[in-house]
This record gives structure tokens, sequence and C-alpha cells, in this order.
């Protein structure tokens, strides 16, 4: 439940991108941030994007592993890549956190935004913890 929740506020982070851009020009309200705020903003969606891209390929990753010839010659090559990507977006929980710190003391943003990216930031860690179990489950895999 509580990874179903993380994934939830994951993806809605990335939905919500894309929609909230089209409703700002279709009002003609342009995104009233700083040039660091926008940098934040977008390294904070590439974390989201790189813990999706981790939970997906992590479970083709197991799910393969139940036909006969598994993840195949390249299997070692998949895994590593796998690590990476959650070491990667592990790296980028922390940045989530300071990011939620920073943006809730800044008292020009939308109080909801700020609720928002301190929610994000607890998700992304609380999801940090089952990449991190995740990661070495896959090394140990990796090297039976």
């Amino acid at each position: 439940m509580i990874l179903g929740f993380s994934l939830g506020v994951i993806a809605l982070t990335l939905l919500s991108w894309p929609v909230a851009a089209i409703s700002r020009r279709h009002y003609g309200k342009p995104l009233t941030l700083d040039p660091r705020g926008r940098r934040r903003r977008l390294i904070l969606r590439v974390i989201c994007a790189l813990d999706l891209v981790f939970i997906i390929t992590f479970g083709i990753a197991f799910s393969s592993l139940e036909k006969l010839g598994g993840l195949g010659p390249h299997g070692d090559l998949w895994l590593h890549m796998i690590q990476v990507v959650g070491v990667l977006g592990a790296i980028g929980s922390l940045y989530a956190i300071l990011a939620a710190v920073v943006t809730w003391g800044d008292k020009q943003q939308w109080v909801w935004y700020r609720v928002w990216n301190l929610l994000l930031a607890l998700r992304v860690w609380d999801f940090s913890g089952l990449r991190t179990t995740g990661t070495c489950s896959i090394s140990i895999c990796a090297t039976d």
C-alpha cells in the first residue's frame, strides 16, 4: 500500500507537469519561479522519472527471471544498469528533501505547492528504502 501511494505521488507529479504547463499557457499565467526554482523543479521531475524507470525495469527484470532463459546472456548488464538508475534515484531523494526544505522556507510559493514538495520528498525518500533493498537483492541475484 505504501509503495502504491509512493508511486502514485511520483506518477501524479510527472503527469501534472504537462497539464500545468498547458493550463498556464491557456490562461496566460507564466510560471513565477526564479531560475533556481525552475532548475529545482526540473531536477525533481527527473528524479521522479528515474524512480519510475527503476520500478518498471525492476519489475520487468524479475518477471523475466521466471522464464527458463531468464534475462539471457546480457542479464548482468541489465541488472547493473538497473542498479545505476537505482543509485541515481537514491541520491536524488536527498536532493528532493533539500528542495522541499528550500521550498518550504520560500513564503512566496503557494502553500499547496510547498505541501506537495514535502509530500514528494517523503515519498521519494520512502521509495529509496525499497530501492536500497531492491538493489541489494539485485546484486545478490547477479552474483549467483
